[in-house]
């Protein structure tokens, strides 16, 4: 997405970046939301108990195993529609693209943390909870596309994407990271 939704894209298809991007963290944080809310829906139908905090430990430390191996999780070969930049206003597609980034398995799945997400959020018990972390997650995913608030020509734009390219191995820790956290803090709610 930062290579279409960036203000030389969006000054190209005659859109205001501002409105697409903030469309854009909205749609994701709503389809954020959504994966919450399903979650913690599902994770009323089980029963209450000091089970759901081993598996939640699992679950994130599976997903950190699988990101530091970087072992791809299973997913489907689904983008967003890119025929959506020319055929609809910027708000639009930015509250799509948005919303189905948001949702994080209806597009490729790049990392097992969409379904440590899930997961935790099915064995939260807790509907406010999974609502809590969903959009989180939600505006975690879409923060990004600021990054290219600056790209106002092609070499910004270019030196932009070096510098994301280039950071993508402290990105990778940093999910690690945040997964092996969770593992932490679900192993302390047990103590």
């Amino acid at each position: 997405m930062l290579s279409s939704i960036n203000p030389l894209g969006e000054r190209g298809r005659g859109q205001s970046y501002w409105l697409t991007a903030t469309s854009y963290v909205m749609g994701s944080m709503l389809g954020g939301l959504l994966l919450g809310a399903s979650g913690g829906a599902i994770g009323l139908l089980l029963p209450p108990g000091e089970w759901r905090f081993p598996l939640i430990a699992m679950s994130a430390g599976l997903g950190a195993v699988m990101d530091l191996v970087r072992r791809e999780p299973p997913s489907w070969r689904r983008q967003v529609d890119e025929n959506w930049l020319s055929r609809y206003r910027g708000w639009v597609y930015g509250l799509g693209f948005g919303f189905q980034l948001g949702l994080g398995v209806v597009t490729i799945v790049t990392s097992a943390s969409v379904y440590s997400l899930f997961a935790m959020t099915v064995l939260s018990g807790s509907v406010l909870v999974s609502l809590w972390a969903g959009s989180l997650f939600g505006l975690a995913r879409a923060v990004v596309i600021l990054l290219g608030r600056n790209s106002s020509d092609s070499m910004s734009l270019r030196a932009m994407m070096r510098r994301l390219q280039d950071g993508l191995p402290a990105a990778r820790v940093a999910v690690v990271g945040s997964q092996l956290l969770i593992v932490g803090a679900a192993l302390l709610a047990l103590a």
